[in-house]
Formats: C-alpha cells, structure tokens, sequence
C-alpha cells in the first residue's frame, strides 16, 4: 500500500518539531513518500518528500493512501483520496494550532467572533473553513495520541476520533544511574510562551539544583528568556538525534512546565525510556503517557517550584524504562489504512 505523508515541513528540509520528526520516522521505516508545502519540487533519498501544491503531489506520487498530519500551508480542502489523519494538535480548528488566543490565553474553543478578533479572518473566511474541515473529517478516519485532545475535538464536532499512541521516532538508551551531585533538570521543546520555559526558569531561582534548557526558538520572548536566566539555569541550544541518548543521561527529571492543552509530546517517551522522572503542567494528555508524572497547575511558578525542591530531596537516580515500539506502532497504523481504503 502506497501511503502519502502530508505534513507542514520535514527534518531533511530543517524542521525539527515533534510532527515532523515523527513523519520522519514513519518514512524511514516504511519507505512512504512525504508531502510539504512550498514550490514544486522533489528530493529523493531514503524516502521521496514533495513540495508544492497538495493535489499536483498527490497526482505525481499516486498514493492509496492520504495520511494528513498537519495542513499548515496546505489549507484544508485534501484530494478525495482515503484518508487517515492524526490530530497532534488543534490546526483543524484553530488557526494557531494550540486552542490559544493571540495572547497565548487558553481559549475555550473555536467560534466566529473569537476566531475574527484572534486571527483577523473574516467570519464569511472563517465559516467557509470551518464547513471544509468538518466535510473532511466526516470521510476521513480520524486518530489522535490522546484521549484528552480526542475528547475536546469530538466535542467541537469531528466526530468519531480513534486513541492510537505514539512510538519513539529513534531508539534512547536507557540511562545509567548518575554519579552523586546536585539534581539535573531538562526542559526539551521550542522557546515560546506555550511550551513555559520561562515558568521553569523562574521556579529554578535559588535551588540547589541545574537545569538545561534545550529548543530553538528567536525574537523578544527568547532574549528576555535567555537574558533572564538564574545561575543555575543554561540553554544548551539545539541537540541532534546522535545526542539525544547522551543528554537525557546527563539529566535526572524532565519538566515539561506548557501552559497550553499539550496532546503527546514526543519527549515525555523519550525520557521514560531514558528512566527519567517527570514534572509536568496537568495539561493535556501527558499524565496518559505518564500516569505517575508529578502534575502541577499550569503557569503557577510557586508549585512548580515546590515540585521541584520535592525532586531535590529525591536526589539523583533513575525509574525502570518504558518502551514505545515502532513495529506495534504500524501494525496499528495498517488496520487504519484498511479500515479507511
């Protein structure tokens, strides 16, 4: 079965987002093609990504099956092709993606006067989107990795959404136990308002601990973020996959401090895998992934630090790991296909 990945961008052609990386995995694993968006195009190697316009890519590559990831830059109107889409976050319904308003608010969901004062679209622009996605997602099969972001789609009208859970997109050591010393914190994901960097770095004031803040990231929030770190917080900037087993085992607990419903992020896999313990915002679907993860309130600095010196007087060490395999992954994937072809 030919399958036809359609994403917002690709890790060959330098996107590093937790979507892309996962296409990127199930490319290399099945040798399907890619779709991006961009100028007409083609780049060949372990698997094909075509750039340009959906529906001359989907004439070139001729696939059976459309899996839609993501429709930045696409739009939303998708060759009538069967097709499977995983939600891995809110684009469907929102235009920025994270169910957040311009002032990265948490906002209750889709609605025309919202949507015009957020985004600046028409309501005539905004409706006539709005009927194209729910036309698509009533003949689509619809995934998610979580059933906390399945629920609040299902609620805003797509219907049916099937739980499939996501695979690591590349193997992670398992980390050995650490040399005696002070408590290593990790934050790993881009460097904006949402993803909470900056909550970390003002819980890490004045704790007898490090933290290492890795993601790309750029413009006034990033200075002000970098400019303002504690002593005993660094931004170690951007890792490779060749680096990745080697960074989570120099750190002990993952934070993933998000101020947005956050679906399945990638990196909580990571670092179970790793053995590392996690703090997290009780947002979204990471307690799914990690059922015994300290949760604290979004954007509340005082109990994320509290969680934090909590971490502290555990000490260094490490959980048993967790693994999320590939093959399970797409034998789930192939029955979908089935299902919708």
């Amino acid at each position: 079965m030919r399958v036809l990945h359609v994403v917002h961008g690709s890790p060959r052609l330098g996107a590093v987002g937790g979507t892309e990386l996962y296409v990127d995995a199930l490319a290399r694993a099945t040798g399907a093609d890619v779709a991006v968006p961009g100028t007409a195009g083609r780049l060949d190697g372990d698997y094909t990504v075509w750039s340009g316009p959906l529906g001359a890519t989907a004439q070139a590559a001729r696939p059976d099956v459309l899996h839609v990831h993501h429709l930045a830059g696409h739009g939303v109107r998708v060759p009538r092709l069967p097709t499977v889409i995983t939600l891995h976050d809110y684009h469907l319904v929102c235009l920025r993606g994270q169910l957040v308003d311009h002032a990265a608010s948490v906002c209750e969901g889709p609605g025309l006067l919202r949507c015009r004062a957020c985004v600046g679209w028409s309501p005539p622009k905004l409706a006539l989107r709005a009927l194209a996605v729910r036309e698509l997602a009533r003949r689509a099969r619809l995934l998610s990795p979580s059933r906390d972001l399945a629920t609040r789609m299902t609620g805003f009208g797509l219907g049916e959404i099937h739980v499939l859970d996501l695979p690591l997109v590349d193997p992670v050591e398992t980390a050995p136990e650490p040399v005696p010393g002070p408590v290593r914190f990790l934050f790993v994901g881009s460097l904006i308002p949402t993803k909470g960097p900056h909550v970390l770095a003002r819980a890490m004031e004045g704790l007898e601990a490090t933290a290492t803040i890795f993601g790309p990231g750029e413009g006034d929030y990033v200075d002000q973020l970098l400019a303002g770190l504690p002593s005993n917080t660094r931004h170690g900037g951007v890792f490779g996959p060749a680096d990745r087993s080697a960074v989570f085992a120099e750190h002990d607990v993952l934070v993933v401090p998000s101020t947005w419903h956050e679906n399945s992020p990638l990196v909580v896999r990571e670092a179970i895998a790793a053995g590392l313990r996690v703090v997290c915002s009780d947002v979204g679907g990471i307690a799914e992934i990690d059922p015994t993860a300290c949760r604290v309130p979004p954007d509340d600095v005082t109990a994320l630090r509290a969680a934090l010196t909590s971490e502290v007087a555990t000490g260094r060490g490490r959980r048993g790991p967790r693994a999320f395999p590939m093959p399970e992954h797409l034998a789930a994937l192939a029955v979908h296909y089935a299902a919708c072809s």
